[in-house]
């Protein structure tokens, strides 16, 4: 180890406190947190939940700064630890980490991040020095962990989320397969059409967005819809999943065995286990849904970021994994009953006596709750042939 990055180590070690810098539309903020130090990576581990203010910055934009420093009225004393870098989501061995330094934190099960620091610069005014001269600091000894290695981490843990991710994204393949034809992954249907599920994804956010009165000019105190927030949330989780197997099969990531688990292991989705809390500000909901789209609009999308963002977005929506969980399957089916009725040929009906089909899948759902899929694909047969 450098002898610079000793000395910064050794003082991180002395604290437990940082207050990590965040931005937003050029408005600071800061937020003093617990961290846990990795020394043999150097890195910063702290919890945060998706709840706050900082949470919300970080995801819309992951650089960061932080400082480290020692109170005192003495001048002389002086010492601070000053540093900028990225943050993302934290792995297992950043889990065993920070249990390791706060044990009793495991019990409250806090959504964890990294810090990787680019650049950090140590003031001591004890020795009149400052230790790395503010000079960039990327430790050689330091693994660069890329976006697709993050989403690439496999897990030995098993369970209903894991179970659960896994049978979303089965059904989503299937459907892909039965709509598109088998090799859809190179981006063209087997009709010879062209497949943009970044536009699909950014599209249904602007959707998404008409749940609100946003406009000032018009219907200004209207409610929001949530109920169709909701729905169209699930629409893009469609998209966002079908872009996830499509990246996997492009860049040779993995198996959608090994998709189900990296999914299945992400701190925001593992969130999602717990009871949904409510709705959030609409203010707030809206911005989040410019994050997903703006991950969606990046020319090589960051599949990370873009899966944190989207179940940030889903917790937003008063939405648990439980009801993620159903209402996809519901619209999957719904969309395999689509084409199986000429949605893509164009004379499918869409409003059934007064009513949006995806208004009537969601109420056949609710009142028979222990449904199979195939026995609501019966129940939509059913509904159907009355319009």
């Amino acid at each position: 180890m450098p002898a610079a990055l000793e000395t910064i180590a050794a003082f991180v070690r002395e604290h437990h406190v940082m207050t990590l810098a965040t931005v937003s539309d050029g408005v600071p903020y800061a937020t003093p947190l617990f961290y846990a130090y990795d020394e043999r990576q150097n890195l910063f581990i702290f919890a945060s939940g998706p709840e706050t203010t900082h949470t919300a910055q970080m995801q819309a934009d992951p650089a960061v700064a932080a400082a480290i420093y020692l109170e005192t009225e003495t001048v002389g004393k002086v010492r601070g630890l000053q540093l900028t870098g990225r943050v993302a989501p934290a792995e297992d061995a950043d889990r065993r980490c920070y249990y390791g330094r706060f044990p009793y934190a495991r019990a409250l099960r806090p959504v964890l991040w990294r810090l990787e620091p680019a650049w950090m610069k140590l003031t001591d005014n004890r020795e009149k020095a400052r230790v790395g001269g503010g000079a960039a600091l990327v430790p050689p000894f330091r693994r660069r962990v890329a976006s697709k290695q993050l989403l690439c981490k496999m897990s030995k843990k098993s369970g209903e989320p894991m179970d659960r991710a896994l049978q979303m994204l089965t059904l989503q393949q299937q459907l892909n397969d039965a709509t598109n034809g088998s090799g859809w992954e190179a981006g063209v249907t087997k009709n010879g059409k062209a497949i943009n599920w970044k536009r699909c994804i950014y599209m249904e956010c602007a959707e998404m967005i008409d749940s609100f009165a946003w406009k000032h000019w018009k219907n200004i105190a209207a409610d929001p819809d949530w109920a169709n927030l909701q729905i169209e949330v699930v629409d893009v989780w469609h998209f966002v999943m079908s872009l996830v197997l499509q990246e996997y099969k492009r860049r040779n990531l993995g198996t959608l065995e090994e998709a189900a688990q990296a999914v299945g292991i992400m701190p925001f989705y593992e969130v999602l286990k717990d009871d949904a809390e409510g709705f959030a500000d609409e203010t707030l909901v809206m911005a989040q849904v410019e994050s997903v789209m703006k991950d969606a609009l990046d020319a090589k999308p960051d599949l990370t970021k873009l899966l944190v963002d989207f179940f940030e977005l889903v917790r937003m929506s008063n939405l648990d994994l439980t009801a993620l969980y159903r209402l996809y399957v519901g619209k999957n089916i719904l969309n395999r009953f689509r084409q199986d009725h000429g949605y893509k040929e164009g004379h499918y009906v869409k409003i059934w006596n007064g009513e949006e089909d995806n208004v009537v899948m969601k109420r056949l759902w609710e009142e028979k709750g222990d449904m199979t899929p195939d026995e609501l694909y019966a129940a939509l047969e059913t509904a159907y042939p009355s319009v």
